[in-house]
């Protein structure tokens, strides 16, 4: 992961000027929002644009968790996952999301959800970034291809019913072929309101693991994506699992 650069300067939307939406049971107030590096900038692809966002809440009384993600397909993204839980009250937090290949970012939506996965606050940020080619990336994009995930298991089965913000773990056997490891993914693919397990270090050579991920409202997850990415965020191998999942109240 990049580290972005100290001293930048900071170009602050103050949230009355930002695109709003808050969703279900959150009293939640974003105070200001400042974006590093600034907006408009040009950036090298997989720099990170950091917001740092004040805000307070005492609705719902028990904490929530924070991102900033990029929810347009036209290019492949990445966020920087961070499991900080936000008691109620007064916070400042920072947190990212980037591009992982050339392209335009025009937006970034700023999420917070429950213990329960499900989501309570929305509020889209328009932004104007151009991200460029990074040569130095060229070669690192292909580390790792070849290394593979087998044996996939649900312990809960491929097909239940379960209820929602319930943990639903998902094994698998892995294969890496690169020295600088590889890091997994497991992703159920829907588009309700969800979170994931993440790992901040790579995997390496041949092991098992359990990630898994909860969906926070009722729904029916049919297919299940596991994965590897390289350093230089590039998926170097996924496998689709057909499930029939039933998400309930």
């Amino acid at each position: 992961m990049k580290l972005f650069k100290a001293g930048l300067l900071l170009a602050t939307l103050l949230a009355s000027n930002v695109a709003f939406a808050q969703v279900k049971s959150s009293d939640l107030v974003i105070d200001s929002i400042k974006l590093d590096p600034s907006n408009g900038s040009t950036l090298k692809e997989q720099t990170p644009v950091l917001a740092t966002i004040k805000f307070h809440f005492s609705k719902p009384a028990s904490p929530l968790r924070a991102w900033v993600r990029i929810f347009d397909e036209t290019y492949q993204s990445q966020y920087i996952g961070v499991p900080e839980e936000l008691e109620p009250g007064t916070h400042v937090i920072r947190r990212g999301a980037y591009l992982t290949e050339p392209g335009t970012l025009n937006k970034m939506t700023v999420v917070f959800k429950d213990e329960n996965s499900t989501e309570v606050f929305r509020q889209d940020l328009p932004v104007n970034y151009k991200f460029v080619r990074d040569p130095a990336l060229d070669k690192r994009k292909r580390d790792g291809l070849g290394s593979s995930i087998k044996q996939v298991r649900l312990p809960t089965g491929k097909q239940a019913s379960v209820k929602k913000g319930t943990f639903i773990p998902v094994e698998f056997e892995y294969d890496i072929n690169t020295p600088n490891g590889l890091f997994p993914g497991t992703v159920p693919d829907t588009n309700c309101s969800m979170t994931h397990t993440g790992l901040f270090e790579p995997l390496y050579a041949k092991g098992k693991i359990q990630m898994g991920f909860s969906v926070g409202e009722r729904c029916s997850i049919k297919r299940i994506k596991v994965s590897l990415r390289n350093e230089a965020e590039r998926q170097v191998f996924e496998k689709i699992i057909d499930v029939d999942l039933t998400i309930t109240d």
